[in-house]
Formats: structure tokens, C-alpha cells, sequence
């Protein structure tokens, strides 16, 4: 009896010393010197920033590490365009696009959507135009669309809030 409690602790033993090996990689050493990540860059592919918004590095003559500092992917300051550019608009999970003539107002539902737009203005901060409602089977009701907040998505430069009626709706 004393013999199989001996091996029943010797195994948990084992156990215990395996687990903390697990938590820790092979040959691992702490170093003073810290590496930025992918999580802390800001895609920066097919925007055009100003020399205020590159990512600042900074090098202390006292240490070789280095400090880089970002920001988020999706500012909230307005992105940089090229002059005579302007926002596109991604409908759900469509291409970016100019003046659509439909938007949907729910991605999971097609039957409350925005038809036959017509678009009176299109600029680098916001896009109004006028349409038809449609909410499944009630009455095409006229309405009036915007579309704020320009935002760089992985395709473009795009819209992020849509308003109908001046209430903005959650996509």
C-alpha cells in the first residue's frame, strides 16, 4: 500500500514540475530590450499622412532599446486624402463604392434598405442624399440618407455612420 502511495506521489510530483516547464519556453531569458508588435502598428498601405502622423521612434543613447509609439488603427481623427478624393462607402460586406444608389440598414435582415438614391452632395466629411425606405412590406416612405465619419478601412477611405432621417442607424 505504502509502495503504490509512493508512485501516486512521485507522479503528481512530476505532474507539477511538467506544468511549470509548459508555462515557460525552452532557453527563454527576460531582456531590458522590448520590440513593438504587429499590435501596435498602424496600417498605413493606401493612406497618405502628413510628416504629424508618421510613427515617431525614438532612441536613447544611454540603452539600445528602442520606443515606438502608434496610433490606433481606426482614429478618430479624420484621414489624410489625396486632393479631389472622397470617402467610399462599403455596403455590409460589398466593395467600397461611390453614390450607391441602395443602401441596406441591416446586414443580416435585406428587407429594411435604402433605394433609389439620389445624392446632392458628396464631400470628404459627409455624403446627403435622398431615397426610398423600404421595411419589408409596409410603404416606401421618402427619406433623406448621410453618411459621416470617414474612417480607413484594409480597402479605403470609407463612411462609417449611416443616418436616415437625422437618426443614425447601427450597421
Amino acid at each position: 500500500m505504502r509502495r503504490i502511495a509512493r508512485c501516486f506521489y512521485s507522479l503528481i510530483a512530476a505532474g507539477f514540475c511538467l506544468s511549470s516547464l509548459a508555462c515557460t519556453p525552452a532557453s527563454h531569458v527576460d531582456s531590458p530590450k522590448k520590440i513593438a508588435t504587429a499590435t501596435s502598428a498602424r496600417l498605413t498601405a493606401s493612406v497618405t499622412t502628413s510628416p504629424s502622423t508618421r510613427v515617431p521612434q525614438h532612441r536613447s543613447s544611454s540603452d539600445s532599446s528602442t520606443t515606438v509609439t502608434s496610433e490606433p488603427f481606426l482614429s478618430p481623427s479624420p484621414p489624410l486624402l489625396a486632393p479631389g478624393q472622397v470617402p467610399s462607402f462599403i455596403d455590409c460586406v460589398g466593395s467600397p463604392t461611390t453614390r450607391p444608389r441602395t443602401i441596406s440598414l441591416s446586414c443580416t435582415d435585406k428587407d429594411d434598405r435604402v433605394v433609389d438614391i439620389t445624392w446632392s452632395s458628396w464631400s470628404s466629411v459627409e455624403a446627403v442624399g435622398t431615397g426610398f425606405r423600404e421595411m419589408g412590406k409596409t410603404p416606401r416612405t421618402p427619406v433623406t440618407i448621410t453618411l459621416r465619419n470617414p474612417l480607413q478601412s484594409a480597402e479605403a477611405i470609407v463612411f462609417a455612420d449611416v443616418y436616415v432621417d437625422g437618426a443614425m442607424i447601427p450597421l
